[in-house]
């Protein structure tokens, strides 16, 4: 596309058409309604970017605790060294490490 972008109240107001003034609103609020749009758009864009990170933290948070939860249990289903009788230490199988 070739040429000089004019505006369109620019345009209404050099013609010779009758209700000029109701005539140059109306570009001027379809670019302000223009940019409310793009402004909600934004807005929306926003949310659903806090809406994403606020869920990510929620599972970051869950895996943490379900983390510790599980060292918890598995520390206090092994026994401890001192708990653990010279008898069952001479029976206990020999443990592979891999």
């Amino acid at each position: 596309m070739m040429g000089v972008d004019v505006d369109d109240a620019l345009i209404i107001k050099n013609s010779n058409l009758h209700n000029k003034k109701r005539s140059t609103r109306s570009p001027r609020s379809k670019a302000k309604m223009a940019q409310q749009v793009q402004d909600m758009q934004l807005r929306q864009q926003l949310q659903q970017q806090e809406t994403v990170t606020n869920s990510l933290n929620a599972k970051a948070q869950s895996d943490q605790a379900l983390a510790a939860e599980r060292l918890i249990k598995s520390s206090s289903t092994q026994p401890s060294p001192q708990s653990v009788s010279p008898e069952q230490k001479k029976t206990a199988p020999a443990e592979s490490s891999t």
